[in-house]
């Protein structure tokens, strides 16, 4: 690569990031893993092919590691469709007491369902004391993504049962994904509040199962009436 001086421009090789890193990790005075955060995310973006063995190399070393890292190590590891090396940093977390953090749980939980894990997901969603509506909607989310539109209906009655309301475009959208037309159509009519969430959720659930015309209609409809 050359520069507008037509110089050449020497990147960094594997070698030479990996010593980098060494010393960095050696060197530093009270190690904690925020450092490292930073480092997880240079290397998503520029060795995203070595970051693996990025990770090991953190996971073996007497650096340790705190809730504000374990996010970032997860989304690489997501990132590398890594599900065996995001098991071991799940058990190191579990090991810190970490694995109940709101944040770590969620990404663990994502990570899990993208990759078809939806049982590993769901234990772990089991576990977790305190759930907010975002961890809600992933665990919902995955169900959906997975096809199994019948736990998400499951789900989705849970959450309804808890102190976390979810909103009727939820349930719409999990209905249209599961191709049941019918039953998002009753939903959306029995709502009592009708928004742009919702409607979107029309819309998008209309095309997603080929009845264009009924979109439009939802569509000029929504410009009417909100």
């Amino acid at each position: 690569m050359k520069n507008n001086n037509n110089k050449e421009l020497q990147l960094p090789t594997i070698a030479t990031m990996s010593c980098q890193n060494h010393i960095f990790l050696k060197n530093l005075s009270q190690p904690n893993w925020n450092p490292c955060s930073g480092l997880v995310q240079i290397q998503m973006n520029h060795w995203f092919n070595k970051l693996d063995k990025f990770i090991l190399r953190m996971l073996g070393s007497n650096v340790v590691p705190d809730k504000y890292t374990f996010p970032y190590v997860i989304k690489a590891c997501g990132g590398l469709n890594n599900v065996k090396l995001c098991k071991m940093v799940h058990d190191l977390a579990r090991s810190m007491g970490f694995h109940m953090d709101l944040f770590i749980g969620s990404s663990l939980i994502k990570l899990y369902t993208d990759n078809g894990y939806i049982h590993d997901a769901r234990c772990l969603f089991d576990e977790l004391p305190l759930r907010d509506c975002i961890l809600w909607n992933v665990m919902l989310n995955g169900y959906v993504k997975n096809g199994d539109f019948k736990s998400a209906l499951g789900t989705f009655q849970d959450m309804r049962n808890s102190y976390i309301k979810p909103n009727s475009s939820a349930l719409v959208d999990i209905y249209f994904k599961g191709g049941d037309v019918e039953m998002a159509r009753k939903t959306f009519q029995q709502n009592t509040l009708v928004d742009v969430a919702v409607c979107t959720a029309m819309i998008s659930g209309y095309v997603l199962n080929g009845l264009n015309v009924e979109a439009v209609n939802m569509f000029r409809w929504e410009g009417a009436a909100l």
